[in-house]
């Protein structure tokens, strides 16, 4: 169904724990999700590489990018670098480009938005409920979510071509998109539910299409 679809997955710093190699990593459960959420696409996780990863995006056709989630900005600069580029390259190209809760503040931060801290009882490995305001994805109502990030965005603090698409019980910013950009942020992780959500494999096949 997606068989033309070919997606660049960023991945966060993983060193390894016994001695001394700077890696790099993706979870598992991406491929899980993109196999059931976007069946037929292909897939590749890409290095940080700093401003030199447009060129892989180019050389390998990839039609849509996902920022995934992991450090806060400005803890490893290397993958800073190399996502500001891919967010770059993406809008210069019109190629879809999703964040996924670091990556959602990755797009924030560059459309020069600002964070506020979050309570960690209410955001930090915890669920909570999200609604959704009106959006093109298909998207409506409420759903429960899981949480994993201690900067949190204020309406106020929304900037640029992004558009509030979710909030959390307290008004705080939970997800955007753009209408002149094709841009989506979600502070969530879809892919490490375990059972897969309907409404953000909805998201994901709207988005991608």
């Amino acid at each position: 169904m997606y068989e033309n679809l070919r997606i660049g997955l960023t991945m966060r710093r993983s060193d390894a724990c016994d001695y001394d190699e700077p890696r790099e990593g993706l979870a598992l459960s991406w491929g899980f999700f993109l196999r059931e959420a976007l069946p037929g696409c292909v897939w590749v996780a890409l290095p940080n590489t700093g401003e030199s990863i447009v060129r892989t995006v180019d050389e390998l056709g990839l039609n849509g990018l996902i920022l995934t989630g992991g450090e806060d900005c400005g803890v490893y600069l290397q993958r800073d670098e190399s996502e500001t580029a891919l967010i770059d390259h993406a809008l210069q190209k019109d190629i879809p480009l999703m964040g996924i809760c670091r990556g959602f503040q990755m797009l924030h931060a560059y459309f020069g938005g600002n964070f506020v801290p979050c309570a960690k009882d209410e955001h930090v490995a915890v669920r909570h409920v999200v609604s959704f305001a009106e959006n093109p994805y298909l998207a409506k109502g409420v759903q429960e979510v899981n949480s994993y990030h201690s900067n949190g965005i204020e309406l106020k603090d929304i900037y640029g071509p992004l558009l509030p698409m979710a909030f959390d019980s307290s008004g705080l910013v939970e997800g955007v998109y753009s209408a002149q950009h094709h841009v989506v942020g979600l502070m969530w992780h879809p892919e490490r539910e375990t059972e897969f959500v309907e409404s953000d494999i909805l998201i994901f096949r709207k988005f991608f299409t």
